[in-house]
């Protein structure tokens, strides 16, 4: 009986707590106003939205940006077509393969990865991951970004510049 009377109490106190929370997150105007304390750990919202913020927010501490050199290219051909944050594949069912690596950082449980078709017709990407889904993104001129999440474990990605051969090479730029 004892045991009973102390959950309540427990649950009721979690209640309060979380109540006093919720009412002290919210400003004169209605909307929430997170306090600095706990914008400085990670939590932010869109100002006057009360909704979460793709930028700055959880994700983004536990997210990190996938470097150039964290892909390894699977032959020598693909290494050549690195260019300065990008690279230069050749219009006409070129593709290349790269291996990324499982992350060494603790914290991160992703890495992103931002990719931008500066050039060409259209790109085709793809990452396998282990036990994961796989992620398949088409980069044409009218939709040119895309962003994949890697986990920890990493991956192959597979880059393909489609097009009759004639057109422009791909430019791909990773930001």
């Amino acid at each position: 009986m004892d045991r009973r009377v102390l959950i309540i109490v427990m649950v009721l106190i979690v209640s309060v707590f979380v109540l006093i929370l919720a009412v002290g997150f919210t400003g004169d105007n209605g909307k929430v106003e997170i306090p600095a304390w706990l914008q400085d750990f990670g939590f932010k919202f869109d100002k006057g939205t009360g909704e979460g913020s793709s930028q700055g927010g959880f994700k983004e501490k536990l997210s990190s940006p996938l470097s150039v050199d964290d892909l390894g290219p699977t032959s020598s051909f693909c290494r050549k077509q690195f260019i300065e944050n990008g690279l230069n594949l050749s219009s006409g069912q070129t593709r290349c393969e790269f291996v990324i690596n499982k992350s060494e950082s603790w914290l991160a449980s992703t890495r992103e990865i931002s990719l931008h078709l500066g050039e060409g017709s259209s790109v085709k990407v793809e990452l396998i991951q282990p036990d994961q889904l796989t992620v398949r993104k088409q980069l044409t001129p009218q939709q040119p970004d895309a962003s994949i999440d890697i986990f920890k474990e990493g991956g192959v990605l597979t880059i393909e510049c489609e097009g009759s051969g004639q057109g422009p090479n791909c430019q791909l730029e990773f930001k």
